[in-house]
């Protein structure tokens, strides 16, 4: 059986400082829904964390964020954040919060639903100079938010230089349906930073019935971008949608798209680019797979 947290003095229930070491939470549900006070659920300070089955409910802000000291300067230590068949659900703001940190995610099989605003929100993911930051997401649901499903914003953390770095993302067999605004937006904020590159892949996913978008990528710097086996690709506006507004995002790769109907009868695969940037397109853009 699973230990249950209900109260505390203060209004974080669970605080995890264990900087280099790692710190492991397994089998445990923090519930505040009968609790006036608290505010955070998991809250990991400059930490390594790996939560194993830990269930968060009802928190006035959020359930799981992981952030920065504001002690710490630069140079950063980038962070290993694992969880692993968790949820965090039914929180005033977010379910999961990532606050300008420099990390290795990674999410496999969570469930981030019915939050007030965000189900997970990367802001921002931060690289540094010759440094990868991963966000890697598996078999994860992020359905019924207030907001995007996943929101992520990538962008250099300070005091870097034009050493250059990375991010790579990949986020397979995931479930983004019936969030207020896009299932999915990930936007690369590093603009004139051309030394640092992003690779994404989207694969084997579902974004269906959310009321702005389906999936949403602003690729703005150098990358590569690859969209593949998408189904239900559904929305009130557009299904997936890649913009680029730099001639050095030279490739996004669309291949074999699940077109379906929205709300509004609206579905559409759209790339739109400017100043010379590259794109192929191939496999079986706009038919249905029900």
């Amino acid at each position: 059986l699973p230990i249950w947290l209900e109260g505390s003095s203060s209004s974080i229930l669970v605080d995890i400082s264990t900087g280099s070491q790692t710190g492991i939470l397994d089998n445990i549900v923090c519930d505040a829904t009968n609790a006036l006070n608290l505010n955070v659920g998991v809250l990991v300070t400059d930490s390594n964390c790996q939560l194993r089955s830990v269930s968060c409910i009802g928190f006035g802000l959020r359930g799981i964020h992981v952030r920065l000291s504001t002690t710490t300067l630069p140079p950063y230590q980038s962070r290993r954040i694992t969880a692993i068949a968790s949820s965090s659900i039914q929180n005033g703001l977010e379910g999961f919060l990532l606050s300008n940190v420099v990390a290795d995610v990674a999410l496999d099989r969570c469930v981030f639903s019915n939050n007030f605003a965000q189900g997970c929100d990367f802001n921002d993911l931060w690289s540094m100079d010759n440094n990868q930051s991963r966000l890697v997401m598996t078999g994860c649901v992020m359905s019924n938010n207030g907001s995007h499903g996943l929101a992520a914003d990538f962008s250099v953390a300070p005091a870097s230089t034009t050493a250059g770095g990375s991010f790579d993302v990949r986020v397979d067999g995931c479930v983004f349906e019936r969030n207020a605004e896009e299932g999915m937006f990930l936007d690369q904020q590093y603009d004139g930073q051309i030394q640092w590159t992003t690779q994404m892949r989207i694969r084997d996913c579902v974004a269906r019935a959310n009321a702005v978008g389906g999936i949403r990528i602003n690729a703005d710097q150098p990358g590569t971008y690859l969209l593949n086996r998408l189904r239900r690709v559904a929305a009130k506006h557009t299904g997936v949608r890649v913009v680029t507004m730099k001639p050095d995002s030279q490739l996004a790769a669309l291949n074999e798209f699940g077109v379906g109907s929205g709300p509004a009868g609206a579905m559409s695969v759209t790339a739109v680019g400017t100043n010379g940037a590259k794109y192929a397109m191939p496999g079986e853009i706009g038919r249905a797979h029900v």
